[in-house]
């Protein structure tokens, strides 16, 4: 019997859209934290932690916390506009992958002004969601719950997130009160003072585009510290999460 080589061999080829290694960009039910998540008119972003209003009536709201650019189309949102699981770059559309409608936003200026917050929260059903964050492993989706605590950004700390597109990750604090301008495509530019640096802590990079709205917390102890809403590839930029509480008047819920 002689010895075929590969090039006997029948090759077929097949078309796929991009390929990710177990990202969290599928659609769950019911979505944990750290997955894909968008108005429907936002190709994607992240769906960072749950929350509750701190008055009535919204303290018997469960509401969804992310970014403005990802819930609330930067600033173009109106209350009640489709939010979908997955985002509308994953594959989800509305109203068949609805899991929230838009409650509020705090509005990024673009006119030279001051912003210490990119946040937006939507209104839940709260069958579709869930209060642990997650992420893809080989054996499934694994959970996990951050505290309802908020602690204080401190450089040299070691965090963590769970996004859409790099899923779990860890990196450090290298800055604390970093001011700058944040490009938001047609939109213009905002300048943000006030935010939290973080760099990788490992071999890769510790967010990237689709990551936005992320929560991010202590590596050990599970408290959220920041909401990620920017990044450079190699530097990531988060608000301080209890400026988003203050901004949102929500409280984390756990």
């Amino acid at each position: 019997m002689g010895v075929r080589s590969a090039a006997d061999a029948p090759m077929q080829v097949v078309t796929s859209g991009v390929i990710d290694a177990l990202a969290n960009r599928g659609r769950v039910r019911s979505a944990p934290g750290g997955f894909s998540l968008a108005h429907h008119r936002v190709t994607d972003g992240t769906l960072g932690c749950l929350a509750t209003g701190r008055e009535q009536p919204r303290d018997d709201m469960l509401l969804c916390v992310s970014n403005n650019h990802v819930l609330a189309d930067t600033n173009r949102g109106m209350a009640g506009d489709c939010l979908c699981q997955p985002a509308p770059a994953d594959g989800g559309t509305c109203p068949a992958d609805q899991v929230a409608a838009l409650e509020r936003y705090v509005p990024l200026d673009f006119s030279g002004g001051t912003n210490l917050v990119d946040c937006a929260t939507g209104w839940c059903w709260p069958d579709r969601v869930r209060p642990e964050i997650g992420f893809q492993t080989s054996a499934g989706i694994e959970l996990f719950r951050i505290t309802a605590e908020i602690e204080t950004p401190a450089l040299g700390m070691v965090v963590g997130k769970s996004g859409r597109t790099t899923q779990r990750t860890k990196g450090v604090v290298t800055c604390v009160n970093w001011s700058g301008r944040v490009r938001y495509g047609t939109s213009g530019q905002a300048f943000f003072a006030d935010q939290i640096v973080i760099e990788p802590a490992e071999g890769r990079p510790f967010a990237a585009p689709g990551d936005s709205g992320s929560c991010i917390w202590t590596w050990d102890d599970k408290q959220a510290i920041g909401l990620l809403f920017s990044g450079t590839g190699t530097h990531t930029f988060a608000n301080p999460m209890s400026l988003v509480a203050y901004a949102l008047d929500i409280d984390l819920f756990t």
